[in-house]
């Protein structure tokens, strides 16, 4: 059976291709890669916007529980009188984490990481994006 199978792959004959049949999958391909392109290139861009108006309400959130928390008046103790915060530091340091937003400050973070890495990847892809079945090749 392999036999068999050997002997009618030999005899089959080569695929021929004109220049013209090459091109066109070629330019087809070039086209397919700029669109992938285009579209990684918008949904990074969304993401960053996304991330970017998510930013002011975090922002808020942080200062409104700072606001409510004794957080604001720890640092104003460190302003007002530095000797007596100087003296008891290690409280001070510790009533500053206990009572500081962690909350607010993750999500925060989380979102001006999310905002950076969209940017870039948005970025890298707005080359490849506009630049044409003739960018493509030149790559």
């Amino acid at each position: 059976m392999k036999a068999e199978l050997e002997q009618s792959f030999k005899t089959l004959p080569a695929p021929t291709t004109t220049a013209s049949l090459t091109a066109a999958v070629l330019l087809r391909i070039a086209h397919a890669r700029e669109r992938a392109a285009r579209v990684r290139a918008g949904m990074f861009g969304f993401a960053t916007v996304l991330s970017l108006c998510a930013l002011v309400p975090a922002v808020r959130f942080i200062l409104s529980e700072a606001a409510r928390s004794p957080f604001l008046s720890y640092l104003s103790l460190i302003v007002s009188d530095f000797g007596g915060a100087l003296s008891a530091w290690r409280e001070l340091f510790f009533a500053l984490a206990e009572s500081a937003p962690w909350g607010g400050i993750a999500a925060t973070t989380a979102l001006v990481l999310v905002f950076l890495i969209s940017l870039r990847a948005a970025l890298r892809q707005l080359p490849a994006s506009f630049s044409g079945p003739a960018g493509m090749a030149a790559r």
